[in-house]
């Protein structure tokens, strides 16, 4: 049987958080969905200024909407309301802009990430390892 799930974005429950140092926001991620059984899930991610991935790939397709702030990806700027579709083993890297980045990932299932020269690891392991640093500051 199939599941709705409704879940106000400012709601949304934190699964590693920081504060920002600059004032109400916070940095880190929330989820929407269940990170570990089969299904949709969104993420909503807050970034700090000229934050950068690493070169990298995910096991699904996935969809990021940016909802503030400025995400770089190559030499074009994109700004609130963007939509990216990426393909499931789609190399890509990306930065926030100098205001810092909030966006939201949209996957139809777990995932693993692959990054350049490295095996990759499930997803959930790598928020672990977030949530164990976090938790030292």
């Amino acid at each position: 049987m199939g599941k709705v799930t409704i879940t106000n974005v400012n709601e949304a429950p934190w699964i590693v958080e920081k504060p920002d140092g600059k004032g109400p926001r916070k940095i880190g991620t929330q989820m929407i969905g269940e990170e570990d059984t089969p299904g949709m899930r969104a993420m909503i991610l807050n970034k700090e200024p000229n934050w950068k991935t690493s070169v990298h790939s995910h096991s699904t397709d996935e969809l990021i909407h940016v909802l503030e702030g400025e995400l770089v990806i190559g030499q074009k700027r994109l700004g609130p309301g963007s939509l990216l579709l990426i393909e499931k083993d789609t190399q890509y890297q990306f930065s926030a802009g100098p205001q810092g980045l909030r966006f939201m990932n949209i996957r139809p299932g777990p995932a693993s990430i692959h990054r350049v020269g490295e095996d990759p690891i499930p997803e959930r392991w790598v928020r672990q390892q977030m949530q164990g640093q976090a938790g030292q500051r």
